[in-house]
């Protein structure tokens, strides 16, 4: 999980559910506890979790302060992630290539090599 940033929250209220109240999804439903994650309980219930009348309620506070530090620290991530991409990009390159080698048989000489498939035989061209 530690390349994700994930909070979880979970409604501190029952919900009205007609004949009964009750919790509609439990906390350790909601918000399991991982490594790298943060959890908060919301003072509502499943229906008004996420309606926030008003800026100062500590709930709306709450998930606002995440996604405010979720946006600033989204550049410095997402440059590293890329960076870390291209590194490991770099390096399996460079491992396709050494095995693609490893194949090949190394010339005895230099003339030898200049004599493959690919170049005139040297004897024609020196003489």
């Amino acid at each position: 999980m530690a390349e994700f940033r994930i909070y979880f929250f979970w409604e501190q209220e029952k919900t009205d559910l007609k004949y009964t109240k009750d919790y509609v999804v439990d906390e350790t439903s909601a918000a399991p506890i991982l490594d790298n994650t943060e959890r908060c309980g919301i003072a509502a219930d499943h229906r008004g979790m996420c309606r926030f009348n008003n800026n100062r309620l500590q709930s709306f506070r709450t998930a606002i302060s995440a996604l405010r530090r979720y946006a600033r620290d989204a550049p410095d991530v997402t440059r590293t992630r890329h960076s870390r991409a291209l590194k490991a990009l770099q390096e399996n390159k460079m491992y396709q290539a050494a095995d693609n080698l490893r194949g090949i048989q190394p010339a005895n000489s230099w003339l030898e090599a200049m004599n493959t498939l690919d170049a005139p035989a040297m004897d024609r061209v020196l003489h």
